[in-house]
């Protein structure tokens, strides 16, 4: 369907010309007078784009374009189409949890393959599961999880963060960020007939190796209880 197909659809869905604010698709079929947006009130050329987004249907679209109108008015429209194009419908289960700086950091760390489509998926499982999540910072934002990617992490094999302002200091220094990726166990550890150290490696597998599995038997978080036995516990 092209864009006009598109925005005749969602006129006869309810979206109405002069309508306030800026409605989700959500909001929009639980509204019984139809929804918030107007889809008139975003330029053709924005709206063409949007809807040539392949795994957009037009009720995803319509909430693309509703956050376009929002970004559009502090400067990022431009900024907002260009990551839909680049992440799809991942991107946008990120529409409320981005603001304008947030997305313009979104569009550079994209355009340089610093963060891609797997780690826009994994940054929205984080956002929608933290309040469930202990490895999640209850206050962790997007700009937290940006971060990662900013420092050099792995957003897409991140298993835990939390946010800037919890980190303080550590060894004098000002830490930034704090994560935890999956991480792997260096080479001679790995291939190694009996446990040895892991010098090389890094992440969860490399405390788990050094830490939970010390000298092939020794598991160093029992100290702080029985329950840091099990490995997600730790984690």
């Amino acid at each position: 369907m092209d864009s006009e197909g598109v925005r005749d659809l969602l006129w006869m869905g309810g979206c109405r010309r002069g309508a306030a604010g800026f409605g989700t698709a959500a909001a929009a079929t639980a509204t019984a007078g139809g929804c918030d947006f107007d889809p008139e009130e975003v330029p053709d050329d924005a709206w063409t784009r949007i809807t040539r987004i392949d795994d957009l249907d037009a009720r995803q679209a319509e909430a693309a374009g509703a956050k376009y109108q929002q970004f559009a008015s502090q400067g990022n429209g431009g900024d907002w189409i260009e990551v839909l194009e680049s992440t799809g419908e991942n991107g946008l289960r990120l529409a409320d949890e981005l603001d304008a700086a947030d997305v313009g950091t979104m569009r550079r760390l994209l355009d340089s393959g610093d963060m891609d489509s797997a780690d826009t998926k994994r940054m929205a499982e984080m956002l929608e599961t933290k309040t469930d999540d202990p490895r999640i910072g209850d206050d962790v934002e997007a700009s937290s999880i940006l971060n990662i990617a900013d420092s050099g992490g792995d957003i897409s094999e991140t298993i835990g963060v939390v946010s800037p302002e919890n980190v303080g200091r550590v060894d004098g220094k000002r830490v930034d960020n704090a994560w935890l990726e999956r991480g792997g166990v260096g080479r001679e550890a790995d291939n190694s007939d009996e446990w040895r150290k892991d010098d090389a490696g890094a992440g969860w597998a490399h405390i788990r190796h050094n830490h939970m599995n010390k000298n092939g038997r020794t598991n160093e978080f029992k100290r702080y209880g029985d329950l840091y036995e099990d490995p997600e516990v730790s984690q």
